[in-house]
């Protein structure tokens, strides 16, 4: 349900994994920039949202990140 949630699960490293694969997207894409904020402004929030990725055979196949 959060990164945080992700991080102290069993496949923390294949959660990690696939946020860092997302993030190494958003910025090979130039969509994601981080940037220091104006004076007086604030930062839109996002999330991380996790999914499990099965075959036709119920195994797991991928571990999938997005941030929105």
């Amino acid at each position: 349900k959060s990164f945080a949630e992700a991080m102290q699960r069993l496949e923390r490293k294949d959660w990690r994994r696939a946020t860092d694969t997302e993030m190494d997207q958003h910025e090979a894409n130039g969509t994601f920039e981080l940037v220091e904020l104006p004076a007086g402004r604030t930062a839109l929030d996002g999330k991380w949202v996790f999914k499990i990725k099965r075959g036709a055979d119920n195994k797991i196949v991928k571990y999938k990140a997005r941030y929105v």
